[in-house]
């Protein structure tokens, strides 16, 4: 199967490049940051990093040659080919000069693994797997599309059957074609590519994102040991990171009025999200999140691996500073003043705390990055906060602002090339989702949003020493900018930078806990397990809907045939650049087809910035036109190519459609159905005399 070759093609020229690039991330978990020595296989870190640094350039050389041949027959067929041979001679060169230490890296990725860790993966992964193709699947010559997922999917199945199917390049929005992409689409176009190499859509779809998820796990267990040095640490963050803190259940249970078994009884008829806080009945906050918007695990991985590379600058900088303050203590004796004087000194006015070190890996993160721009912005803006922050305790600051400069300019660059005018607008909008948008309202919000988190949070701060105060700080700053400031028209999109935030933090939570745990006397042990039961029972809960609302058998899934006429007549009669004119579709046989929408459903494109309310104004004209000769001034200006005529358009009460007109006007090249069920496609191109 093409489509599986070519995405292991991208994890192997992943190892390829870090083999020349990061030739020592094969010794990367041999010790903590600090310094101890850890027995922890580096595979959790050579494996994510070769799937995120691989995929990276097969995609953007993939999508950059097909847009060069966009004028040919079959532009996406021979950017493959292309990019194929081209790889293989990367990788062949690669293996032919350092065959040996490429075997040897893989060889040792491996050493110190424990039946724990075997034991880890396989929950991740069975996780994973089983939430990607609960949601998304075909059986039987249909294709399942969960109920929680159903709504976003249309624009990421649109996207992705728009490169499949429809050849757009250069790329335009499929729910709002014939402008600029707005919308990272990158993710979308490699699962585009999959299917157009062969794979079935949801084997194309769910494979990729089953295995971002699972490197991102694997990537946050590593951050974890490597800062604490514990194999529980690490698994208690990723176990806190897939069920999230929250007080909805405990708030929800709280309210049932009942004995026991009528609470039972009612968490398990209950079919709904529960949560308080705004937006909550969507799963904005849980695992859905992972299965609605598949692009947000690789870009939250990309994020992870970033900061766990630059950390390095920061722990080497605690101990040359450490080792400085200790001498003055033991000279002069503790005080404060002389102890603040060092580290101002030793920080900001020694060629430590400023000179590179190495420009490979500040060049590797910031090439990531910048790269990364268009699988998922809000992660790399949150990687770079984080960086940010850290920059200001680490050495070789200039490592930080090369990567920084980098990442920003690719990005730049991108923006400039897909996006016509500014792609965010910074301003400061405190208060996020919160009912009362003060500081305290604030704080009541995230304290009813996270539960007993930044309770966990504010202890583990405590616990921890100055150092680790601060990269705990960096680490938060994501869920700081979330409610301080907003860069889309949305401010609900601000929540990916609160889910990266909690993200970060699960590792100092887990440690916390961790010391909880391992103190003496049960009472201890006792409050560690009722702590970690309030961390996941809402995070848990939330599986448990998900799981109950995408199930087949409680009709959770809409189902398309995959043989559907009106898919089939898009996919053989139209491109990216013949524009539909519909109703407001989420999705459809239309959108499933590659049918590029001039006024698909308005939110996806309002809350990616486009301007929906002229677009819905020309909807009304064309499709209440008087006469064919406004009709076809209309089309021509709006560059429309199929009027879709339907039971939607009909029964619509925003406007009246003047079916007479269009058929009057324009050939009628598909119809299936009767009455007001009548399912029609008007050609524009088949103007009638």
């Amino acid at each position: 199967m093409a489509g599986l070759f070519y995405y292991l093609l991208c994890i192997i020229t992943g190892l390829a490049a870090i083999s020349v690039f990061l030739p020592g991330i094969g010794n990367f978990t041999e010790k903590t940051y600090s310094g101890k020595k850890i027995d922890f296989p580096s595979v959790f870190v050579l494996f994510p990093a070769s799937v995120i640094v691989g995929t990276l350039p097969m995609a953007w050389l993939t999508y950059a040659l097909a847009c060069a041949f966009s004028k040919s027959e079959n532009p996406l067929g021979t950017a493959n080919v292309i990019t194929i041979i081209a790889d293989l001679i990367f990788i062949g060169t690669v293996f032919a000069f350092r065959r040996k230490a490429v075997f040897q890296t893989v060889k040792n990725s491996v050493r110190g693994i424990r039946a724990k860790d075997i034991i880890f993966l396989l929950f991740v992964s069975s996780i994973t797997f089983f939430i990607m193709f609960l949601t998304f699947y075909v059986s039987n010559g249909a294709l399942g599309v969960g109920l929680s997922v159903f709504s976003d999917f249309a624009p990421h199945l649109g996207m992705i059957r728009s490169f499949s199917c429809g050849n757009n390049f250069p790329t335009s929005y499929s729910h709002f074609a014939g402008e600029d992409i707005k919308y990272h689409f990158m993710f979308q176009f490699l699962v585009g590519n999959m299917e157009f190499l062969g794979m079935r859509i949801d084997l194309a779809f769910n494979i990729p994102s089953a295995v971002c998820m699972i490197c991102l796990c694997m990537l946050l267990y590593s951050l974890s040991v490597k800062l604490f040095g514990k194999r529980a640490v690490g698994m208690l963050a990723v176990l806190f990171f897939l069920f999230r803190s929250g007080s909805a259940f405990t708030d929800y249970i709280s309210e049932i009025d009942g004995s026991f078994k009528d609470i039972v009884q009612s968490l398990k008829d209950n079919g709904s999200y529960i949560g308080k806080t705004e937006h909550e009945d969507w799963g904005l906050w849980n695992l859905n999140v992972y299965v609605n918007q598949r692009h947000l695990a690789f870009g939250m991985a990309m994020a992870v691996l970033a900061v766990m590379l630059m950390l390095e600058p920061v722990f080497s900088a605690i101990k040359r500073i450490s080792e400085k303050l200790k001498k003055i203590t033991e000279k002069s004796g503790y005080g404060f003043f002389a102890e603040s004087a060092c580290f101002v000194r030793e920080s900001l006015f020694s060629k430590e705390g400023w000179l590179v070190k190495s420009f490979r890996l500040p060049i590797f993160c910031g090439l990531m990055l910048g790269a990364g721009a268009f699988f998922n912005g809000a992660c790399v803006i949150a990687a770079l906060l984080v960086l940010f922050f850290l920059a200001f305790i680490a050495d070789r600051r200039l490592e930080y602002l090369i990567a920084a400069a980098i990442a920003v300019l690719l990005s730049l660059l991108q923006s400039k090339i897909f996006i016509n005018g500014s792609a965010l607008q910074l301003r400061w909008e405190p208060g996020f989702l919160a009912q009362v948008k003060t500081f305290f309202g604030t704080v009541k919000y995230l304290n009813m949003l996270l539960g007993i988190l930044p309770v966990v949070l504010a202890a583990a701060f405590l616990m921890v020493n100055g150092w680790y105060r601060w990269i705990l700080a960096a680490f938060i700053s994501p869920i700081i900018f979330a409610v301080t400031f907003q860069m889309t028209t949305d401010v609900a999109v601000n929540h990916k930078y609160i889910m990266i935030g909690c993200m970060f933090v699960c590792a100092f939570a887990a440690a916390l806990i961790y010391k909880i745990y391992v103190k003496r006397g049960i009472a201890a042990k006792a409050a560690a397990i009722l702590i970690i039961c309030l961390m996941t029972c809402t995070g848990i809960y939330d599986f448990s809907v998900l799981v109950k609302k995408n199930a087949p058998s409680n009709s959770g899934s809409v189902l398309f045939d995959l043989n559907d006429p009106v898919t089939r007549w898009v996919m053989s009669h139209s491109d990216a650049d013949d524009i539909f004119l519909t109703d407001w579709y989420s999705l459809s046989n239309v959108v499933l087809g590659g049918g590029m929408l001039y006024y698909g459903w308005p939110y996806y494109a309002w809350s990616a910035g486009y301007d929906t309310l002229e677009r819905e104004e020309q909807v009304h004209m064309m499709y209440e036109a008087p006469d064919p000769d406004t009709l076809r001034q209309l089309v021509e200006k709006n560059n429309i190519r199929y009027i879709v005529v339907e039971f939607a358009n009909r029964t619509n009460e925003n406007y009246f459609v003047r079916e007479d007109v269009i058929q009057t006007t324009f050939e009628c090249v598909y119809t299936q159905g009767e009455g007001e069920w009548k399912f029609s496609i008007y050609d524009t191109k088949s103007v009638k005399l």
